[in-house]
């Protein structure tokens, strides 16, 4: 799905969750003080939106979905969009999150990085679904998986990363709060910043903003002097 939106700004390409929907993730809300992600792409100056539907979900239903086939698909997506990466916004939701943060490790120049309820260990979570998780970890696509954090690590351009503090799934701690140590450039034993100046990828001068709305953690890192949105 291809949305225009009318102005000079990047594109956005977009990964959902298991067991969403493109048409889903479309939709305009339809509960009032309650916006759906298509109501607030509109205010975040985008020249459009691409939504990439996955094997076996909504109109492909009919395709095998696995992981081999969504990484590759998003690198199909992002080529067929013709743009140079540094138009364009990766943005993956929990499941969304493997080709996202695989497309921000193969082009560490795109515009920016959101993940939404995002996991830190894909192969992990890949093998306590997998009938021979052996043979998955030294697979190449074990191998892909194992990639998150120098990927996250390399990658240069705006990171924002939401998370509850509440995820069932993907517990803050262990997700969220490594993946954003990451792109800090800090440890595990390292405390997460408050707001303040960094060194990020390449000893670049980056800012750092931690903020808390109820139980939503937004944490970011923007190139220093640009701002991906307003927190």
């Amino acid at each position: 799905l291809r949305t225009p939106l009318n102005t000079a700004g990047p594109t956005l390409l977009y990964f959902h969750g298991n067991g969403e929907l493109v048409s889903k993730s479309a939709r305009r809300s339809e509960v009032a003080g309650i916006p759906n992600l298509m109501d607030l792409l509109p205010h975040l100056h985008l020249r459009e939106v691409v939504m990439m539907e996955f094997r076996g979900y909504g109109p492909n239903f009919d395709a095998r979905p696995s992981l081999t086939t969504l990484i590759s698909d998003a690198e199909d997506t992002l080529s067929a969009l013709q743009l140079p990466p540094e138009r364009v916004v990766v943005f993956g939701r929990s499941l969304g999150t493997i080709p996202a943060v695989h497309l921000a490790g193969c082009h560490p120049n795109l515009a920016g990085l959101i993940i939404e309820s995002g996991m830190a260990d894909p192969l992990r979570w890949a093998c306590s679904r997998a009938s021979s998780p052996g043979d998955l970890a030294e697979s190449a696509l074990g191998q892909r998986l194992l990639g998150f954090e120098p990927a996250i690590r390399r990658f240069g351009g705006p990171l924002l990363i939401l998370h509850t503090a509440d995820d069932e799934s993907f517990e803050f701690d262990i997700s969220a709060r490594q993946m954003f140590q990451w792109g800090c450039g800090l440890e595990p034993a390292d405390e997460l910043p408050g707001e303040q100046m960094l060194c990020g990828p390449e000893d670049a001068p980056c800012s750092v903003r931690v903020k808390q709305a109820g139980s939503l953690k937004v944490l970011a890192r923007f190139e220093y002097g640009l701002s991906l949105i307003h927190i």
